[in-house]
């Protein structure tokens, strides 16, 4: 009736989650997909660090040669995968990272990049897991260079603001 909660005694299955762990260079847009059923943990993030590198210092083509001669940096926030002992141990002492500030999401270019990745799935509207997984991978290659490029500057022009320690918005 018109008015009244809806009961159900029937009980659903609960949905499944999935996670994108990516990069994204000025060069090449969005690199390094890994598409996890559920949350990301420590160990899952630190294999796919090191399947990233392993992938662009083996590759012999001629854009990983050409990231090859830049450094890496890793730009990241403060999420519990990120702060690992294991990442510390491996990768503070070999690359460049740069933490963002807590809860500041608009000094990272790739938070701009999930954001568009998802909005290309939700209008998607896959029906399956197998056509989720595509159009995830779809909405990737859709973060062309030209689009990475525009979310790092994005980005940038908040980085002297928050130096200064000005209000944002």
């Amino acid at each position: 009736k018109k008015g009244k909660k809806l009961l159900s005694k029937e009980i659903l299955p609960k949905s499944i989650n999935y996670s994108l762990i990516a990069a994204m260079t000025k060069q090449h847009g969005i690199i390094g997909i890994k598409i996890v059923e559920g949350s990301v943990k420590g160990n899952i993030f630190l294999k796919y660090l090191f399947e990233l590198l392993f992938s662009i210092y083996s590759d012999n083509s001629r854009k990983m040669q050409i990231l090859m001669i830049k450094k890496i940096v890793f730009v990241m926030d403060n999420a519990k995968i990120h702060l690992t002992e294991d990442f510390k141990q491996y990768f503070k002492s070999k690359f460049c990272i740069l933490n963002n500030a807590p809860y500041s999401p608009q000094l990272n270019p790739i938070e701009l990049a999930f954001g568009k990745i998802k909005s290309l799935v939700k209008k998607s509207y896959p029906k399956s897991k197998e056509g989720l997984v595509f159009e995830i991978i779809k909405a990737c290659y859709s973060i062309t260079p030209l689009i990475a490029r525009k979310f790092i500057y994005h980005s940038m022009k908040f980085y002297l603001p928050c130096f200064k320690k000005e209000d944002l918005f």
